[in-house]
């Protein structure tokens, strides 16, 4: 999928807000601790539009989205380091970067729709918040049955896990079918 299928999902899902465009000035990258690392100024024909969409040197980028439907810019600061950033983290540093908590970082808001990279669809949130919003993702809480003398059926692989105590992410591994077992036991999705 490109941007401009994308952009017209965008317009057609907003179409009371108007798109405003942002010089990109400033951006930065956060640590492991969700501390500012390091601060990139840049001095570059380059805006970013409240519907995520990118100008650079006049031209408007049309790149392709990747599996997670993520896209990264490769910028050159003015001290001549280059630096990648997702789409989602130049939208929310150029348009809201004084809201951001200590400890937050960009959000889907809705998780479903990681493409809409619109200021409509993202919010600074901590990471307890964007698990949350993860639950709803399908796939994540699917049913599994231990399959063997007594069938007992389990709301997810980590209850499984919990109750036989076994490795994390050792029951989805044997539904997929990337295990024969663990520990004896076989699992399976319903």
């Amino acid at each position: 999928m490109r941007e401009t299928e994308t952009f017209e999902y965008i317009r057609r899902k907003y179409p009371d807000k108007e798109e405003t465009w942002r010089k990109v000035t400033r951006l930065v990258k956060l640590d492991e601790n969700l501390e500012v690392k390091s601060v990139h100024d840049f001095n570059m024909e380059c805006y970013i539009s409240s519907f995520g969409r990118l100008i650079r040197n006049g031209i408007l980028c049309n790149m392709a989205y990747g599996d997670k439907y993520d896209i990264s810019s490769m910028f050159t600061d003015t001290d001549g380091n280059q630096v990648r950033f997702k789409r989602h983290q130049i939208v929310m540093q150029t348009f809201f970067m004084g809201d951001r908590r200590r400890y937050d970082t960009v959000d889907h808001i809705n998780n479903m729709e990681r493409f809409d990279n619109s200021i409509y669809n993202l919010r600074w949130a901590d990471k307890g918040v964007q698990c949350g919003n993860r639950k709803d993702k399908p796939g994540k809480h699917r049913m599994v049955i231990c399959i063997g003398d007594e069938e007992e059926i389990f709301f997810s692989c980590r209850e499984a896990e919990r109750l036989y105590n076994l490795p994390p992410n050792s029951v989805g591994k044997v539904c997929r079918g990337e295990l024969e077992s663990i520990y004896g036991y076989r699992f399976g999705y319903l």
